[in-house]
């Protein structure tokens, strides 16, 4: 499902006592490791408040980290939105701290991420707490919730646990999604972190000399 306005409301930054909330750069992303949706924007970009000009919400999505949006100094919670004409399918967000020593302490520490197709009925999408310290220019993806599944199974060979390398595979592009070993003590092997709501081949590939097991198409849970 996708959204039309994406908005992340800072519950608290690192360092409440400072006054500040701050995002150097956001992107919302189609895959946790795509590109980001608002480039080219197309989109509008508003905040709950900003210092001046040169921290205005705009300055999250130009790309640059040292350009930034800062709400005024007022404490939090503070949000930054985008909106777009369209609706988005997003499955993650991608914040990027500044590049500005010292402003570090600005960065979000607590959370969330909210999604709406009118402006004022809103799903939450993703919750964070607790995010350790950042760094200076660092970037961070956060999953929303929901979006990966996990395909579990067991792989036998002539009836015995056999560790072979187990592979998921997209059903519909045929890339590579996953790989693991199965477990040698009774063959059972876990595929986490797979789309939900995806068709994938699972492929078992034995030593050398024995025909690779292929299982599926199947959806992860």
């Amino acid at each position: 499902m996708g959204y039309k306005y994406y908005r992340v409301v800072i519950r608290s930054p690192q360092n409440p006592a400072s006054g500040y909330c701050s995002v150097a750069e956001l992107e919302l992303l189609g895959d946790p490791q795509g590109s980001d949706l608002t480039t080219p924007t197309g989109g509008v970009m508003t905040a709950s408040s900003y210092a001046n000009s040169g921290n205005a919400p705009h300055m999250a999505f130009d790309g640059d980290p040292y350009y930034k949006w800062t709400a005024v100094f007022s404490g939090s919670p503070q949000w930054l939105q985008y909106q777009h004409p369209t609706e988005l399918a997003v499955s993650a967000i991608a914040i990027t701290a500044t590049t500005w020593t010292g402003q570090e302490i600005y960065q979000a520490r607590d959370f969330d991420l909210l999604g709406s197709n009118d402006g004022v009925t809103w799903d939450m999408l993703l919750q964070v707490t607790n995010t350790p310290a950042w760094t200076i220019g660092e970037r961070r993806v956060f999953v929303l919730d929901g979006v990966y599944a996990s395909v579990s199974g067991t792989v036998l060979l002539d009836g015995s646990a056999y560790p072979a390398t187990v592979r998921a595979y997209d059903a519909a592009t045929g890339a590579l999604r996953g790989q693991t070993v199965a477990d040698p003590s009774d063959g059972s092997y876990t595929l986490s972190q797979l789309f939900a709501g995806q068709d994938y081949h699972i492929v078992a590939i034995p030593a050398s000399g024995v025909r690779p097991l292929i299982h599926g198409p199947v959806q992860g849970v």
